[in-house]
């Protein structure tokens, strides 16, 4: 075992995206939800930043009616208001039960604030404690033709035609609160205030809010007019829509339609009717190549942490020898013994068992022999299944390392499984490690090396890579348009209402 005597006092990175290639498969999935990302999560948000900002402005105008920016009231103003908001939540969850009291900003940083005011029944409202609704929000309210950027402003966010829309909606109903006064001024929020008025600033009544929703609904759905740019973008959207809509009758469970979405395409059964299907079976695809890639990784961090330097020859006979200790590989391989001498082209045509739909479990295991098998079944499936696709030109070619394995895999199929490994590990996994980490560096960013190069060797650092995949957005599409009434999602099942 490899003993690193500085590894308790040195400063472990945990970089999610360890070999660089998440940002494909995300991206492909960002052009299909509009705008709507990994940490937007609720629809309240976007209107109470399009309020936030008009009222802030408002006391930054001058008498000319010229502005003069001023960040620091920009802050004041948007720290009290993330705290009503979460407050207003949290008080209609415990006192109406409307428990959908997540995706909320400031939860975490404000636990001692929200303790104080449930035990005492008020508690001063804290300010500077800016959490991030703009950053978080601003991009999906652009994309949605809500705020936009003017270059030629003063003003560092400025209000669209549909964002002063919804702007005056807003005003129509909050105007007189004790609420409103509350976020422009500050002091201390109480129970009666919060009983008499949460609903008004709260994430869970949105789809009641008779001014508000049905301008929201509009704008998730309906391009700005006159606005061209936007019209790719909103039929993608309904696309995904369309989605959910055909497999939401079956589960509310956003994997699990990515899922389902996936097996109709693995098994030729994509309409022309349904374009958007290759899309998102093509994210998936994706997910999958890289999740695998991932796998392969950790293992070898593994296994260097323990044994010291290693060759990938080395690595490979010693996965051999775990063999006689190795259980769950006769199950993938269905009983077939397999031998990394055998040709790939055995390989890929031999039938394997494993749980698809919850393909990331082989992570955890234990063996090392077991999660490469894995690993390698699962990239020749995704071979056998979706290389037409690219070949036809269906799924675009991206150049990507899927494209390089596929090509890899049709020209090496007379060759050893061995051979076949050893390039993968090379060429798809150590050497892309590397230059991503040398990229985000260059960047600034810290070391995130799991492993590094001496001569032929590979060499542990003390840290052993966690296979993942990308989070999707599409939980978070859910949540939006559940918001606003477009979506109902009840009883393990959704309704789309477009």
């Amino acid at each position: 075992m490899t003993v690193f005597w500085n590894k308790e006092n040195s400063e472990k990175i945990n970089g999610q995206d360890v070999i660089g290639l998440r940002k494909i498969d995300q991206s492909i999935e960002k052009e299909w939800v509009a705008g709507i990302t990994t940490i937007s999560q609720r629809a309240k948000y976007i209107s109470m930043l399009v309020w936030g900002l008009v009222e802030s402005y408002e006391i930054m105008k001058k008498s000319d009616g010229s502005y003069d920016y001023n960040e620091k009231i920009l802050n004041l103003i948007f720290s009290r208001l993330e705290f009503i908001i979460l407050a207003s939540t949290k008080w209609a969850a415990k006192n109406k039960g409307l428990m959908n009291d997540f995706g909320l900003l400031g939860a975490d940083v404000h636990k001692k604030e929200l303790s104080t005011l449930f035990e005492n029944n008020q508690v001063q409202i804290p300010e500077g404690k800016v959490v991030g609704l703009i950053g978080t929000y601003y991009v999906t309210s652009a994309l949605f033709g809500i705020v936009s950027h003017d270059s030629n402003s003063p003003l560092p966010i400025s209000i669209t035609q549909r964002g002063k829309e919804l702007y005056n909606s807003i005003c129509g109903h909050i105007n007189s609160s004790k609420l409103k006064t509350l976020v422009l001024h500050g002091g201390v929020i109480d129970s009666q205030t919060l009983t008499a008025e949460s609903h008004l600033f709260s994430a869970n009544e949105l789809v009641s809010n008779q001014n508000e929703a049905p301008l929201l609904r509009k704008y998730f759905t309906e391009p700005p007019e006159q606005a061209p740019e936007f019209t790719n973008q909103y039929e993608r959207l309904l696309g995904t829509l369309s989605l959910l809509k055909d497999i939401g009758e079956e589960t509310n469970n956003a994997d699990r339609i990515i899922q389902i979405n996936f097996n109709k395409a693995k098994k030729n059964r994509i309409k022309s009717s349904s374009p958007y299907l290759i899309p998102w079976a093509e994210y998936e695809l994706r997910r999958r190549v890289h999740f695998s890639l991932e796998l392969i990784l950790s293992r070898i961090s593994k296994l260097l942490n323990f044994e010291g330097a290693l060759t990938i020859e080395e690595l490979i006979h010693i996965w051999e020898s775990q063999k006689d200790n190795q259980s769950n590989e006769d199950r993938i391989l269905q009983g077939r013994e397999f031998s990394f001498d055998d040709k790939l082209n055995d390989f890929l045509d031999c039938k394997k068992d494993y749980d698809e739909e919850n393909y990331t479990k082989y992570g955890k295991y234990e063996n090392d022999l077991t999660s490469i098998t894995f690993a390698l079944s699962m990239l020749c499936d995704l071979y056998h299944s979706f290389s037409h696709y690219i070949d036809s030109q269906k799924i675009k070619n991206r150049n990507s390392i899927l494209e390089y394995i596929f090509t890899k895999i049709n020209d090496s199929k007379e060759k050893s499984l061995r051979d076949f490994l050893i390039d993968i590990c090379v060429n798809a996994v150590v050497l892309p490690h590397f230059s991503n980490t040398l990229r985000k560096m260059s960047n600034g960013a810290k070391c995130s090396l799991r492993i590094y190069l001496d001569g032929k060797q590979l060499m542990p650092t003390g840290i052993i890579s966690i296979p993942g995949r990308s989070g999707t957005r599409l939980y978070n599409v859910i949540n939006i348009f559940s918001d606003v009434g477009i979506i109902q999602n009840e009883n393990k099942k959704l309704v789309v209402k477009v």
